[in-house]
């Protein structure tokens, strides 16, 4: 999985130009009651990872990301259309597709437990990333919690 990491991160600090300056502005709540309503809370990348790991499927994350987007109100939180005139959760799923493709890179066997390790890596990172792009817009610095995602050799997300 070591080999996957670099193009995971590089696919989500890629996303920055995708949402575009604007939509960065008001996009991330880092509060921890956020609601999801007006914008994305930081935290949602975190259970998505979680939901990850106890999926049957990738039809099962993509349904539930579709669900997500669908049950915002327009013009906020993952329906806020980007720079590039998507919304943010259309842009969470196409890079998902992308991170997905990875599992059966080189002709390796592209089965679900590669997929949803890749899948955890992916909405671990991008809580990571989250964050720091909620500060920036900030201009504060936010003590954290603690909850930093870890992935072991099992890369069961903590």
């Amino acid at each position: 999985m070591n080999e996957y990491k670099k193009d995971i991160l590089l696919i989500i600090k890629q996303m920055e130009s995708e949402i575009g300056r604007s939509a960065m502005q008001s996009l991330f709540d880092i509060s921890g009651n956020a609601t999801g309503e007006k914008q994305v809370g930081c935290n949602q990348f975190r259970e998505i990872a979680n939901d990850c790991r106890i999926a049957d499927c990738y039809e099962e994350i993509l349904l539930l990301l579709q669900y997500t987007e669908a049950k915002s109100k327009n013009d906020a939180s993952w329906k806020t259309k980007c720079s590039n005139n998507k919304t943010f959760g259309e842009i969470v799923i196409a890079n998902m597709s992308k991170v997905r493709s990875m599992a059966s890179k080189d002709d390796k066997k592209n089965d679900w437990n590669t997929e949803k390790e890749l899948l955890q890596m992916y909405f671990g990172y991008l809580y990571w990333q989250s964050r720091v792009w909620a500060d920036k817009q900030t201009g504060t610095k936010h003590g954290g919690n603690g909850n930093i995602p870890n992935f072991n050799k099992n890369n069961n997300h903590r």
